[in-house]
């Protein structure tokens, strides 16, 4: 990702004044940068330790998350970007998109989605990523045991049959933030989504439980982001599923109802989109 080596050395700067600076209550926080704002260096673990308040009060933990500056992958893993912060308020600011549903994200790497849609209510969440950054997302996961997500690993488009006898398939809610960067693993993704969404009782049951992946998308992350989004969104998914822009502002839980805690997140190149299953068509 473009903005890799800019936040490695943003982290060791930090690292190196000995950061320990708190963000202030319901700040908007707007790009990488702003990450020095919230948290502090973890030198037992030689990582950086993010914490989130919730915004539904006392009762709901915040979430703990750790970032691995030292681990930087071409895939951007083991660090927060500024998609995964946006769709974690966006989801505490609507809770009802989760609510009492099995929710399942992609790419999850240190989980933070999949632990904002378990503090939202929903009543299963299950967390995936690569084989090789399993370790990493579980260690994040067993820092909150409040929040009670199962972790798996998950290879999009293979062995997905046996995948989903093991782990399930029938997810109300998908999720997901900057999975749409590579052009050679769009049909695997959406391979993987379909799978995922499949209603096994019929046409019928989709109908009256429609099944919905929310997926973020930041033009900044990657040169020519822009170009991917659009061809992902507008192109690639359109023959699969109905493609419609999220609003990523909207909000069912007041400012009132959630309280004064709680970090706000908002990007100008964060876009997001929800997918719904159409017909029978398959990848």
């Amino acid at each position: 990702r473009s903005t890799l080596f800019p936040y490695t050395t943003l982290f060791r700067s930090e690292q190196q004044r000995g950061s320990s600076a708190k963000v202030e209550t319901a700040e908007v926080l707007t790009g990488i940068k702003s990450l020095s704002l919230f948290g502090a260096y973890d030198p037992g673990r030689s990582m950086w330790r993010r914490e989130l308040a919730s915004p539904f009060g006392d009762r709901i933990a915040p979430i703990v998350v750790y970032e691995d500056p030292n681990r930087a992958s071409i895939g951007g893993e083991f660090f927060i970007w500024p998609a995964s912060l946006v769709l974690c308020d966006y989801l505490f600011r609507n809770p009802s998109v989760v609510r009492e549903h099995a929710v399942l994200e992609l790419g999850a790497s240190h989980g933070l989605a999949a632990m904002a849609a378990r503090a939202a209510g929903a009543r299963r969440v299950l967390a995936t990523d690569q084989e090789e950054v399993v370790s990493f997302l579980a260690s994040n996961v067993d820092a909150n045991p409040t929040h009670n997500v199962e972790v798996a690993a998950l290879e999009w488009g293979v062995n997905m049959g046996a995948w989903c006898q093991q782990h399930g398939r029938n997810f109300d809610v998908v999720v997901g933030s900057d999975l749409t960067f590579n052009r050679d693993s769009f049909l695997p993704l959406l391979s993987t989504l379909q799978q995922l969404m499949c209603h096994t009782d019929g046409l019928l049951d989709a109908a009256e439980n429609p099944r919905r992946a929310l997926l973020l998308h930041d033009d900044d992350s990657v040169p020519g982001g822009k170009y991917l989004r659009n061809e992902f969104f507008h192109k690639a998914a359109a023959p699969y599923f109905h493609v419609t822009r999220a609003d990523l502002r909207s909000a069912d839980l007041s400012q009132e109802k959630r309280g004064a805690k709680g970090n706000a997140f908002d990007s100008s190149t964060v876009h997001g989109y929800w997918l719904a299953e159409i017909g029978r068509a398959h990848v």
